[in-house]
This record gives structure tokens, C-alpha cells and sequence, in this order.
């Protein structure tokens, strides 16, 4: 997919195009690993489909939180939120649902790979999330009046309390299952 987008620098390819290219299912995926790695790919609105634009053929320094949600830190983020989306309380257990963990303030934005602002998504919400804030940057926050912004400072604030809370229990919960499975050789 990097090679296509490379020989295609600064044209808009539409995300059809990336999936089959990709040859997976989870092809979204795999341009947030190449934002992550420090590649200029930019989302462009095209009706209700997105295309992408690689805006240069040479990668940048990467955002400072470069860590990926790693296995372990999804099953925390996970079990912590019931294995339900925080959004509309959806499980895996319902049929065609997918469940995902995102960052609550965009890694873009300067958002941490870091419990407290992860949260647990099916793939609707993820999507409709995603929708939302994809024609968003950390500047357009320059934008926002004031009283918008203490609002959404607020509403931050409460979602991370609320992640926060439990962290301590969980954190015990996962080096205990963590010690039991090296005890058990699958270290």
C-alpha cells in the first residue's frame, strides 16, 4: 500500500482503492500505522467516502506517542469497560459486532496510548467517531469560542475521571494473570 501511495504522491486515492491494494479487511489500520511512523497521509472527504492523499514521498519525524495499543493493554482497556462500547453498550457477543479500542483524545491531537484515555468502541461507533472528527485538527480548537471550550474541557475531564477510577484494580488484575501465565511456562 506505501509503495502505491508513493508512486501516487500528492494524488487523491480513494479508500476503495487502499482496501483492495491491502488485500485485508483491516486496512484502516494500517494507514494509522503509516501516520505513526511519520508519514504525511491525509483524509479528503469525497461525498460519504474518504480518500487519502500522501501529501510527501519522504517520511517526517513521528508524533512523540508513537506506542500501539499493545495486547495487553487492550484486554485492560477491555475488561475495564465490560467488553461493552462505551457509546451504545453493544458486546461481542451480539452478531456483527466488533469491538475496538480508541483513544479518547485523538493521538493527532497529542492523546496518549495510555488507559485513562482509551475507551471501548464497536466498529459503528468507531466509524461514526471517526466520521465525525475527520475534518478536525488539534487548530481547529483555535476556533472554538471560549464557552465551547470550557464545555468541551468539562466533558473531557469527566470521561478521563471516569477511566481513571478503576485503573489501580485493573492494573493488579493483569500483573496477577501476567505472573500466573509465566508461572504456568507461557511467558
Amino acid at each position: 500500500m506505501l509503495d502505491y501511495l508513493i508512486q501516487h504522491v500528492g494524488e487523491i486515492v480513494p479508500g476503495e482503492t487502499l482496501r483492495r491494494i491491502a488485500g485485508t479487511s483491516d486496512w484502516a489500520r494500517s494507514l494509522r500505522m503509516l501516520r505513526q511512523e511519520g508519514w504525511a497521509l491525509e483524509t479528503v472527504k469525497r461525498g460519504i467516502n474518504s480518500a487519502y492523499r500522501l501529501n510527501s514521498p519522504n517520511k517526517h519525524t513521528p508524533s512523540a506517542d508513537v506506542f500501539p495499543i499493545t495486547t495487553k493493554l487492550r484486554f485492560m482497556v477491555l475488561k475495564r469497560d465490560g467488553y461493552r462500547c462505551t457509546l451504545c453498550g453493544a458486546t461481542s457477543q451480539q452478531k456483527g459486532v466488533r469491538l475496538h479500542v480508541d483513544h479518547i483524545i485523538p493521538r493527532d491531537w497529542g492523546g496518549p496510548t495510555l488507559p485513562w484515555n482509551l475507551t471501548t468502541l464497536c466498529g459503528k461507533c468507531n466509524e461514526g467517531k471517526k466520521n465525525l472528527f475527520s475534518g478536525f485538527t488539534a487548530g481547529i480548537l483555535q476556533y472554538v469560542p471560549e464557552t465551547a471550550k470550557g464545555k468541551l474541557g468539562e466533558l473531557i475531564g469527566r470521561i478521563l475521571k471516569e477511566r481513571k477510577k478503576n485503573l489501580g484494580e485493573l492494573e493488579d488484575d493483569i500483573e496477577k494473570l501476567s505472573k500466573y501465565l509465566e508461572s504456568m511456562g507461557y511467558a
